[in-house]
């Protein structure tokens, strides 16, 4: 290997490097936004469920 090669290989291993920790970076966020989604599905089961009892305690009863 001449000295063009190892300089183009180094290349290649700087390259890919840089992609592995850009990929890493971009799961990490995705983490984070997958987190904050399903605290906000959380919040709105809560607040569907405690729209459904409130809506439950407020229909008239049935006349016998």
């Amino acid at each position: 290997m001449n000295v063009s090669d190892a300089a183009r290989v180094r290349q290649l291993e700087l390259a890919l490097q840089a992609e592995h920790t850009a990929r890493l970076a971009e799961g990490e966020q995705l983490q984070a936004e997958l987190e904050r989604m399903r605290q906000v599905n959380d919040a709105l089961g809560k607040a569907i469920g405690l729209l459904h009892d409130r809506a439950v305690r407020q229909e008239p009863e049935a006349e016998s």
